[in-house]
């Protein structure tokens, strides 16, 4: 994570920020990617970000489960939105290391 200022101070709020549901849920609304998947925000708790998305034949394999990068986007959007959750405002983040292994 950076800062634009000092990068000594802690990063995170000890308790979810009520403003931080209201600009989550504007994102996840705004956000061109979550819009054309169609993420549904569920809840934002500290620590917490919930989603849904629904079963759609234009993300799926051959017409029946849903596209494992469509599950890594998932995975990477719900990690990201956890740890934003608890965010102070001025510090950013980043996907530092995805692994997804797929078993059948």
């Amino acid at each position: 994570m950076a800062r634009d200022s000092n990068a000594t101070e802690w990063p995170f709020h000890d308790q979810f920020i009520a403003e931080k549901q209201a600009l989550q849920d504007r994102l996840f609304a705004e956000h061109p990617l979550f819009q054309r998947l169609g993420f549904d925000p569920i809840r934002f708790e500290l620590g917490i970000a919930e989603f849904a998305i629904d079963w759609q034949h234009d993300l799926s394999n051959y017409g029946y489960e849903m596209h494992g990068g469509i599950h890594a986007t998932m995975i990477d959007t719900a990690t990201g939105q956890a740890i934003f959750t608890g965010l102070k405002s001025g510090f950013r983040l980043t996907t530092v290391h995805l692994d997804v292994r797929y078993h059948r």
